[in-house]
């Protein structure tokens, strides 16, 4: 996979804040793009004005940068798949197939459970 990393010159960036007014009044603002960038203050301004104070702060030490990753028709396709080594690993288990049916049943009758028929009107 090839990656590459080019720096960004703006300073400028553009993020969007989710503003929400809670059950008690208060006003969450949070940055969903941003991990730990909430704040919830008492009025609408207050949390604006802290989001935007936090902001600054935890970008200050943060640099943004973009980073393309190549598609993956580049791999070579002569390349095994990841599964590939599991394929016949219980051929020779003798216990095999009757563990399969049994998680087969057991899944079926699971299934049928979930499966509500009241909707249904006899003809």
């Amino acid at each position: 996979m090839n990656l590459h990393v080019t720096s960004q010159s703006s300073s400028d960036i553009t993020l969007h804040i989710l503003l929400e007014q809670q059950a008690n009044g208060h006003f969450w603002a949070t940055v969903p793009t941003l991990p730990n960038c909430s704040v919830e203050r008492a009025t609408k301004e207050e949390a604006m004005e802290a989001i935007q104070q936090l902001l600054l702060e935890s970008l200050s030490t943060v640099e943004v940068l973009p980073v393309q990753v190549s598609d993956r028709t580049n791999i070579s396709s002569t390349s095994a798949p990841s599964w590939k080594p599991f394929l016949g690993l219980f051929k020779d288990d003798p216990y095999f197939a009757e563990i399969a049916d049994e998680l087969w049943a057991k899944r079926q009758v699971e299934n049928d459970d979930e499966i509500e028929i009241d909707w249904i009107e006899p003809n």
